[in-house]
């Protein structure tokens, strides 16, 4: 028969078993920036870092090597756009749309960049636009062709994100897979894109199918989708909400005269390359998402 000690010990050993699993478990990943490389410039198009982050772990990652696209979301007030970060100590502008942020400690130094991109919801689909002419934002549509008509009549790039998820408004999972007839769309969609998401950093398995679908699948039917049905190539995106997530992947970019114009050539004619993949660790995710 146990003692009373020996029972103790037992439970506090289970008991530290199970939070070392579960820390495992949630910290699947190491979130660290993408690696660089000579003569490339990392880009990470499509990110939503919040606003409220600490000022210091913004700065830090705005002025971290690589582009990031700050993308607005209609009537989400909670993210860090283009124009907040140009007040931020350190940013200056190049050109419109598309900004540096250097920092240094004494000995070091380093300099990122950051520019203006959307996120428009057409319908089911989410739409990314990239340095489109003139101020201000796009609205919402009703469905993709639109949004995709209004940011080519502005001279910008067009990119689907995540093409197999969507939103899902009437359920209290978070996401849900397109269905079969939303499919048929997509696959018209493919030819009126300038280049389609096939890797985002977010669309991960965090319980198991239970809080939010197995995303992982969305990826690798991105990546089938994009070989079988259209001549693109396929963009990478950390799609990050906190800080650490930003530019922990991207696509790889020729640095020499780097400026948006060259930026948007480069994805039309996928002058760029995409195989650096790093997905949010669950934890990480969880903070982001539901924090």
């Amino acid at each position: 028969m146990l003692t009373r000690r020996q029972l103790l010990t037992g439970t506090l050993a289970a008991s530290g078993l199970a939070v070392a699993g579960g820390h495992l478990y949630l910290n699947d990943e190491e979130m660290q920036p993408a690696p660089q490389r000579a003569g490339k410039i990392l880009a990470d198009l499509h990110a939503h870092p919040h606003r409220d982050c600490p000022l210091e772990e913004i700065l830090s990652m705005l002025s971290s090597p690589g582009l990031v696209g700050l993308s607005h979301i209609e009537n989400h007030g909670n993210i860090l756009t283009y124009e907040r970060a140009l007040t931020l100590p350190g940013a200056k502008e190049i050109e419109p749309g598309l900004a540096q942020l250097e920092s240094s400690n004494g000995k070091n130094s380093s300099r990122g960049y950051f520019t203006r991109t959307q996120e428009i919801n057409g319908g089911v689909f989410h739409i990314l636009a990239v340095g489109w002419d003139g101020e201000g934002y796009f609205e919402n549509y009703a469905n993709p062709w639109k949004a995709i008509a209004e940011i080519r009549n502005r001279n910008g790039a067009v990119i689907l994100n995540h093409p197999f998820v969507t939103s899902d408004v009437n359920s209290w999972k978070k996401y849900r897979f397109i269905h079969a007839s939303e499919k048929e769309v997509l696959y018209e969609l493919l030819g009126a894109v300038d280049e389609a998401e096939v890797f985002n950093a977010q669309c991960i398995n965090p319980f198991g199918g239970l809080l939010v679908p197995n995303m992982k699948r969305a990826n690798e039917m991105a990546e089938r989708l994009v070989e079988e049905y259209a001549s693109l190539k396929g963009t990478v995106s950390s799609d990050g909400r906190l800080p650490e997530q930003v530019k922990s992947c991207g696509i790889y970019l020729e640095e020499k005269d780097f400026c948006l114009e060259k930026l948007k050539t480069d994805l039309r004619e996928g002058n760029f390359e995409n195989d650096f993949r790093h997905y949010a660790s669950r934890w990480s995710f969880l903070k982001g998402m539901f924090g």
